[in-house]
């Protein structure tokens, strides 16, 4: 107890808190259901999540401090939890974190001890109970925990901040639920928070530290082998920084770094410049006494938006910043009660609606509150209805086009199916859209192109039903055609009465150039001269656009290689989906037959950029058209996508990242 005491006390040095005025506030309110409060062990420091019992649905997962335990809440997929169960984990358990070590397909968690000077690894048995600890050695009072494959063996690796040790430990996992021993980095003094993300743009995990007492941020950044660099980076953060997160807040393809700072009652953004390097902060006011910070897309609008926990003992709350999209924040005005201490705090999907939730460890109250999402997405749909107007019966008729917009909701609208439903459905087909497959953001839109072919003369009807998720009653069209018998074959010398007039006005063009879906290969590229032969097929970028437009893919380069490279790709990344162990010619683009190994020669290259033009809905651009006689030398690149109309209108601009190893 006497130890717990002591090393609370050092962990909470500086935590004072002082009130501060927000001027700027969003006029629309990211809105959430009244907080649901589950009880876990005493102060909880710290929060995670995971889907511990392989039912599909997200559970939490607590650090105790003061009850030497982390706590289980399995989820129920509807946003509801189940009681705490209590497992053993050290003497301080400080940070939590969850992740696959043991290589068996099940959810294990991770959580340092404070006082004991360990990462302690609880297996998990997928079904959601968790194993005694097993402790591996990290450094002097470890706090907050990271995971990530760090050395790109599909294997997780977990870092930890030490905040009396000044100082970073990387353990390397085995695969087999073990580490290697630990690998200190120095940081700044008390280092609290720690997050694993790409900040360099090489596709390799790097770190970022919150350290208290030097009031800054430090990064680490990784080698692609899972040895960082020195020295590290430091950058200003406010007076005590508590915790970060890490997000491409600005959209330039860069990640950015949030962090809180208690003792002063600010947030700092720090722009990521795409090198490992930072721009100075920018400074919000998000009320009295920040703890803790979480991004997500909580306003459906396609921007990272921050949650921020305040941790004022009798008044805590969440509230939520809203990304105007280039990387600057509003306060929404509505602030969301929690239990007591708000601290720790993530965001994710709870309830399985696709709308990003929130839960908050509330330290004084010894609870987790949920905050589920109540936003919603609006629908419109015009015209409401369409007539193909007479057609002779077998004889297809003119496209006609659907426009859906999602114009003044706050969530993202998803459109999941067509159906076309009524007596005469078989004479209508759907022959183009980009509503499904991919959200539909606040504002933006897709179309549905229709055609008719009537099978009978006299009316034809039928409907055409959208499944969606506004509110309210599904969206539909209502869908008609008249068949017209065919004429006899006409009599020599006849007349003929010329093509028959599509029935209808002309589609309505939108306002807005709206490129959206877009994606690209996941291959690792590498020269094909030192490889095996095997059949080859080029690899494409596809991207979908709301009309027709000069399309500009440009090739970048965005940080050297790192050293050692690797010559092996990644068969598993952080997110621990399998990615196929393929490669690409770096000379033509086209992708190779699989193999183990792939080495590419460090030959020069330059910045390339190709324009096309692009129709309105599905397109692809091969690779090919951007690297044939280009060996881009080994490194981290992306190619940026961005159209342009006709009458000058621009849409947003997208990234696809790969790398290209020696």
């Amino acid at each position: 107890m006497r130890d717990r005491a002591r090393v609370l006390r050092a962990i909470a040095l500086g935590a004072a808190a002082a009130v501060l005025a927000v001027a700027v506030q969003a006029d629309a309110a990211v809105t959430f259901g009244a907080a649901a409060d589950y009880p876990v062990g005493d102060a909880p420091r710290s929060l995670a999540t995971g889907d511990l019992d392989g039912d599909g649905a997200p559970d939490l997962v607590t650090a105790d401090s003061d009850a030497s335990s982390v706590s289980v809440l399995l989820g129920s997929g509807s946003g509801v939890f189940g009681a705490r169960t209590a497992y053993p984990a050290g003497s301080v358990p400080f940070g939590v974190a969850t992740g696959e070590f043991g290589g068996d397909g099940r959810l294990d968690v991770v959580a340092t001890d404070a006082a004991g000077n360990t990462l302690g690894l609880l297996a998990g048995d997928g079904a959601g109970a968790l194993a005694a600890p097993t402790p591996f050695m990290a450094g002097a009072t470890p706090a907050g925990v990271a995971t990530g494959d760090f050395d790109g063996d599909g294997d997780l690796d977990a870092a930890t901040a030490n905040f009396s040790g000044a100082n970073v430990s990387v353990l390397h996992g085995d695969g087999a639920g073990g580490f290697a021993p630990a690998v200190g980095y120095e940081v700044g003094f008390q280092p609290i928070a720690i997050v694993a993300a790409d900040l360099d743009g090489d596709d390799d995990l790097d770190l970022a530290v919150a350290n208290q007492l030097t009031a800054n941020v430090s990064t680490l950044l990784n080698d692609g082998s899972g040895t960082f660099a020195r020295p590290v980076l430091a950058y200003p953060a406010g007076f005590t920084p508590s915790a970060l997160a890490a997000g491409d807040f600005d959209g330039d393809g860069a990640t950015d770094l949030a962090v809180v700072n208690t003792a002063f009652s600010r947030l700092s953004i720090l722009s990521g410049e795409g090198d490992g390097a930072f721009a100075a902060p920018v400074e919000y006011e998000p009320g009295a006494a920040p703890a803790g910070v979480a991004s997500a897309d909580f306003d459906g609008d396609g921007d990272l938006d921050l949650a921020v926990s305040l941790q004022l003992p009798d008044d805590s709350a969440v509230v939520i910043l809203e990304n105007d999209g280039t990387g600057a924040f509003t306060l929404s005005p509505t602030s969301h009660p929690v239990a007591a201490g708000a601290g720790a705090i993530v965001a994710r999907d709870l309830n399985g609606d696709r709308r990003p939730d929130v839960a908050v460890a509330g330290q004084a109250a010894n609870a987790v509150s949920v905050l589920l999402n109540s936003g919603q997405p609006a629908i419109s749909v015009t015209p409401a209805s369409l007539d193909f107007g007479s057609v002779a019966v077998g004889q297809p008729s003119a496209s006609r086009t659907v426009t859906v917009t999602n114009p003044a909701g706050n969530a993202a609208l998803h459109v999941d199916a067509l159906e076309l439903i009524g007596a005469a459905a078989g004479d209508f087909a759907v022959a183009a859209e980009d509503c499904t497959g991919a959200p539909l953001l606040v504002g933006d839109g897709c179309t549905i192109e229709l055609r008719a072919t009537p099978t009978a003369s006299g009316a034809r009807a039928a409907t055409l039903q959208l499944a969606e998720d506004a509110p309210g009653e599904p969206a539909t069209v209502a869908l008609a055609i008249a068949g017209v018998a065919s004429d006899p074959p006409a009599r020599p010398g006849a007349a003929s009465a010329g093509p028959a007039t599509p029935a209808g006005p002309p589609p309505s063009a939108r306002s807005r150039l709206l490129l959206s879906d877009v994606s690209g290969s996941p291959y690792c590229l590498a020269q094909a001269g030192r490889r095996r032969a095997g059949a080859a097929r080029d690899i494409t970028i596809s991207y979908t656009l709301s009309h027709a437009a000069q399309m500009t893919f440009a090739l970048q380069r965005r940080a050297r290689p790192p050293a050692p490279i690797r010559t092996v790709c990644p068969r598993r990344p952080t997110g621990g989906r399998a990615l196929p162990v393929a490669y690409v010619d770096v000379t033509t683009g086209q992708l190779l037959a699989p193999a183990a190994k792939a080495r590419a020669a460090a030959v020069a290259g330059r910045p390339v950029s190709v324009t096309v033009a692009a129709s309105a809905g599905h397109n692809s651009f091969p690779l090919s058209r951007l690297l044939a006689g280009r060996r881009p030398r080994p490194g981290s690149y992306r190619v940026l996508l961005s159209g342009r109309r006709a009458d000058g209108e621009r849409s947003r601009r997208a990234a696809v990242k790969f790398p290209v190893l020696r």
